[in-house]
């Protein structure tokens, strides 16, 4: 709750102010990468991925303080991981929802799919808290949600096996780019009100 009310506040109208720069700079990127790859308007491209880095560099530059790129193999497969993850938690797209009995067979195709992804993007979550853990330790870190986390005077708790760890990551739902808040356990706290809008 408290995770979801900070992201909150970050993302709100008062607070983008203060993003607008972050803004600034991830809009340009993605025109360099729009004019880098359409080939001077000859070349049809595909936006979403294009869309979706935006969306997703600007939820890590608040959440994590690092950016991401196109050429980064962790910016395909975060977005890869989340978007199959909304599609899973989509009643429509989720034949478990209505058929609760399922959910007691742990060998279906949905179960072993949320497992396989839940393996996924626990490798990531490791690996973006233990890099900024050690940008903190090297003194080399961005002000972000988590080292504002890591230097409260009442943090909540940081370790990787603990289900109170927050994972926070992006993912683009309609027309926004929210927040959205899991936990080790593979629990969604929800998406956090508040985001970028990710349409062109």
């Amino acid at each position: 709750k408290h995770t979801r009310k900070e992201i909150a506040s970050e993302g709100s109208k008062p607070a983008l102010k203060t993003h607008l720069g972050n803004i600034d700079r991830e809009s340009r990127h993605l025109i360099r990468d729009l004019v880098a790859n359409c080939g001077a308007g000859r070349v049809p491209v595909d936006l979403y991925m294009f869309i979706s880095r935006l969306g997703l560099s600007l939820m890590m530059t608040l959440c994590y303080g690092r950016r991401m790129h196109l050429d980064d193999p962790l910016t395909a497969e975060i977005i890869d991981v989340e978007d199959q993850l909304l599609g899973l938690r989509s009643p429509s797209g989720n034949y478990l929802e209505y058929l609760p009995f399922l959910h007691r067979l742990p060998l279906t195709p949905l179960a072993q799919k949320a497992a396989s992804l839940r393996d996924r993007r626990d490798a990531y979550v490791l690996r973006l808290k233990e890099e900024i853990e050690q940008k903190i330790m090297m003194g080399t870190h961005r002000p972000c949600l988590y080292t504002k986390n890591h230097f409260s005077a009442h943090p909540l708790s940081t370790s990787f096996n603990d289900s109170r760890h927050p994972c926070v990551v992006g993912a683009c739902d309609g027309d926004e780019y929210r927040a959205v808040v899991y936990d080790p356990a593979g629990n969604a706290s929800g998406p956090a009100r508040g985001g970028f809008q990710c349409n062109p």
